[in-house]
């Protein structure tokens, strides 16, 4: 799920309030211009009117569009369809972060002296109602990510500082997995697009690292993956991308098996920056190469075969150092061409070369 959330395993790319600046690119053709959103889809293009003071971003993968208010009240988020439709609307008073899902919305602790949160989550229907409320009292929410079918995967630490424990419930707060992790930092998961395995990724101080696959009763394979600290899952598949600064590697959950993996030196990947192409068997990975010296990044985008991890590698931009953007959309055109989507403008490049 390429949500874009604050605190999340993944960040926000948000469109600012209403009266702000020119015009901007939330998600996969959305676009933001003052008060009005514009959707492409394939019947044409839809208008949302975005009242003032709320801000906008997207979840691309399941198509929901998301409008988002902060004030004396707490947090106030609507989600909509691609058509403009409500599906619904929920308030999280002071002290809660809402999180929304495919099936609901899910209230988080706020955390604002630091990363660890209480283990309390609060399942929300669209319509406002709690379906489930849950607590582990021993645990510390470290990190969370939506995943397809309402589905909420939590990483948490220990209380008393011995491991990692995954949870992972459904859209009514019922607990479907819960796993033990150990590692030096705190790992990653990501559940496979029919949720049927948990990948997760366990690092040491040294920088080693594995890659497990999970099925909800055991361990199904382990495979030392070093370099590797991210997920990414395949939204359309049950292909599972681990990345990091030094290596990228593709698992298939479903088997368990580790496809191919390819150590080269990534530098900074952007936020948004590792996507499954849409359209071919590829992956997609944008990087900036840092020039420290001149004070400059040079932006690239990497596209891996998912067969056999064979690369090709196109350049897109130069920019200063220090204002490497988002990545809000990335794909491969049917002629080959790249084109990557920054919030403010959006790049074409040629055919990669191999490398």
């Amino acid at each position: 799920m390429t949500l874009l959330l604050a605190a999340a395993f993944v960040t926000v790319i948000v469109a600012g309030p209403a009266a702000a600046g020119p015009r901007r690119n939330v998600g996969r053709g959305v676009e933001r211009d003052g008060d009005t959103l514009t959707v492409e889809e394939p019947t044409g293009k839809v208008k949302v009117a975005v009242e003032p003071g709320w801000e906008a971003f997207t979840d691309d993968d399941s198509g929901l569009l998301i409008l988002s208010r902060r004030d004396e009240n707490g947090q106030t988020m609507r989600v909509l369809d691609r058509r403009g439709r409500v599906r619904g609307t929920v308030t999280a008073p002071p002290g809660w972060d809402p999180v929304p899902t495919t099936d609901g919305v899910v209230l988080v602790p706020a955390a604002p002296h630091g990363p660890l949160r209480p283990h309390r989550l609060k399942f929300v229907a669209y319509d406002g109602k709690i379906r489930r409320e849950v607590e582990e009292a021993n645990l510390r929410l470290a990190r969370f990510q939506p995943s397809p079918n309402g589905r909420f995967v939590t990483v948490n630490a220990v209380g008393d500082g011995s491991g990692w424990v995954v949870i992972v419930y459904d859209a009514k707060g019922t607990r479907l997995w819960r796993q033990t992790a150990t590692s030096a930092v705190t790992p990653d998961a990501v559940l496979s697009a029919n949720g049927r395995r948990l990948v997760v990724v366990e690092r040491t101080l040294d920088g080693a690292a594995s890659v497990s696959v999970f099925a909800p009763d055991r361990r199904l394979h382990r495979h030392d993956v070093d370099g590797v600290s991210q997920l990414v899952a395949d939204p359309t598949s049950s292909k599972v991308a681990a990345f990091g600064r030094d290596a990228v590697a593709l698992v298939d959950a479903e088997s368990g098996k580790l496809s191919w993996r390819r150590n080269e030196p990534l530098d900074l990947i952007p936020q948004g920056g590792v996507r499954f192409d849409r359209r071919s068997p590829r992956l997609l990975v944008v990087t900036a190469d840092r020039d420290r010296e001149k004070n400059k990044a040079r932006l690239a985008v990497r596209t891996y075969k998912l067969t056999d991890g064979s690369a090709e590698r196109a350049a897109v931009v130069e920019m200063p150092l220090d204002e490497t953007p988002p990545i809000v959309d990335l794909e491969v055109l049917p002629g080959g061409e790249r084109r990557v989507v920054l919030p403010d403008r959006a790049i074409t490049t040629a055919p990669g070369t191999p490398e």
